[in-house]
């Protein structure tokens, strides 16, 4: 596990990742879902596919903050 990257895939029990990503952009949130040409470790680790957040050098604690919280949002919305 490299903790430098940029790159965080996560899974979400109870939402469909496409539900979520149409929702996390409605509050500014652009994130990927899919397998993201990783299938072999996907498959390996049981799970069909992720969410993908992206981060650059610019961005800030008040960036994830609001990413935290939006996906927060997004699952009340989204899971009974």
């Amino acid at each position: 596990r490299c903790l430098e990257s940029w790159l965080r895939a996560f899974d979400l029990v109870g939402a469909l990742l496409g539900d979520l990503v149409t929702l996390l952009a409605e509050y500014g949130i652009a994130l990927r879902a899919g397998q993201h040409c990783a299938q072999p470790l996907l498959a390996e680790l049981g799970v069909t596919g992720t969410l993908r957040a992206a981060f650059a050098p610019y961005n800030t604690q008040h960036d994830v903050d609001a990413l935290v919280n939006a996906v927060d949002r997004a699952l009340e919305l989204l899971v009974d």
